[in-house]
C-alpha cells in the first residue's frame, strides 16, 4: 500500500497560538492557507491534543469551541479539494483558569504564570518541526 503523500499545490496556514479563559468562544482559523485556482479550499481539522472539546464544524475554515477545561488544546488543520491534501499546520490553544492568576499577571502575556504556558508551546512547537 503507498503512503500518503501531502500535495504540494496547497498550503495550510493555521492561525497564530492564543490564550482563552473557561467559557469562552474560541474561533480557530486556517483563512490564510492558500491552494491553485480560485475555488474555495476544503478543511479538515483535527484536535490531537488537550482536553476533549467539540468543534463547532471540522469542515470550516473558521471552526468554534467552548473553552472548557484548563490546558493546551491542540488543532491540526489539512486544506485542499477533490481528495488532495496539504500537509497540516497546528494551532494551539492555551486556556487558563483565570482565578488561578494573580492580578498582575491578567494584564496579558507578561507574568511568571504566563511565561511557563508559552514556554510549553514553544517547545512543543519546536520539538515537532512546526516553527
Amino acid at each position: 500500500m503507498a503512503a500518503w503523500a501531502a500535495d504540494a499545490r496547497f498550503q495550510a496556514i493555521a492561525g497564530a497560538d492564543r490564550i482563552a479563559y473557561p467559557g469562552e468562544l474560541v474561533v480557530l482559523t486556517a483563512q490564510e492557507s492558500t491552494g491553485p485556482g480560485r475555488q474555495p479550499l476544503e478543511h479538515d481539522w483535527i484536535q490531537e491534543d488537550g482536553p476533549l472539546v467539540e468543534l463547532s464544524d471540522a469542515g470550516a475554515q473558521r471552526p468554534t469551541f467552548v473553552a472548557s477545561q484548563p490546558g493546551v488544546h491542540v488543532f491540526s488543520v489539512r486544506v485542499g479539494r477533490d481528495g488532495d491534501w496539504s500537509a497540516p499546520d497546528e494551532q494551539a490553544v492555551w486556556v487558563v483558569d483565570e482565578a488561578g492568576l494573580d492580578a498582575g499577571c491578567r494584564q496579558g502575556p507578561t507574568g511568571v504564570a504566563w511565561t511557563l504556558p508559552l514556554l510549553a508551546l514553544a517547545v512543543r512547537r519546536r520539538v515537532s518541526g512546526a516553527c
